[in-house]
């Protein structure tokens, strides 16, 4: 059980590591795009950043438990930084013979903030159920668990809608009347 959490930790970690690095790349890459885009500040629809962030997540965990196939790839609303780093996860779980099978739960809003014309940053609570699967065979590695992580996702509007650029862990508190779906 110990040995699950620290292969996941280790997964996350690197993940957040390496999007903090992407995603400051893609921010210099396409924020000069989207203040040229902006004709001034619009309101931020909640929705369309649930859905973004939501679809993200599905495409994420897709290709994930596919093993790489990146049939959905381009269809991603994250920048080119953030995709490449997901290939580095599965290369990393392909190195230790597992397949990472996720799947959320639930997933609150809890913060939408616009720092700048056509970038928001959005606060979630997110309640993931995991498992790893044996890389050849696709037999359980580990049993299912669940996890709740709090997370601060930086997005910036392009002409295809809402793209994320950086997600990093943040601290939320969990819901106090213990109510998480895993």
């Amino acid at each position: 059980m110990a040995g699950d959490l620290i292969l996941l930790k280790r997964v996350l970690a690197s993940a957040v590591a390496c999007a903090a690095l992407f995603a400051l790349l893609a921010f210099q890459e396409t924020a000069s795009s989207a203040r040229d885009a902006a004709s001034g500040a619009a309101p931020v629809d909640a929705g369309e950043i649930r859905n973004a962030i939501s679809f993200f997540n599905k495409i994420y965990t897709d290709i994930l438990v596919s093993d790489g196939v990146p049939a959905m790839l381009n269809k991603m609303p994250a920048s080119k930084q953030i995709r490449h780093e997901l290939f580095r996860h599965i290369g990393y779980l392909r190195e230790h013979g597992l397949i990472l099978v996720m799947d959320m739960a639930d997933m609150k809003l809890i913060s939408i903030n616009s720092p700048a014309d056509n970038i928001v940053e959005a606060v979630t609570f997110e309640e993931w159920n995991y498992l790893y699967q044996e890389l050849g065979t696709r037999k359980l590695a580990r049993a299912i668990k669940g996890m709740g992580y709090g997370f601060r996702y930086t997005l910036i509007n392009s002409p295809e809608g809402w793209k994320i650029v950086d997600f990093q862990p943040e601290d939320v508190e969990a819901e106090p009347d213990g109510s998480f779906k895993f």
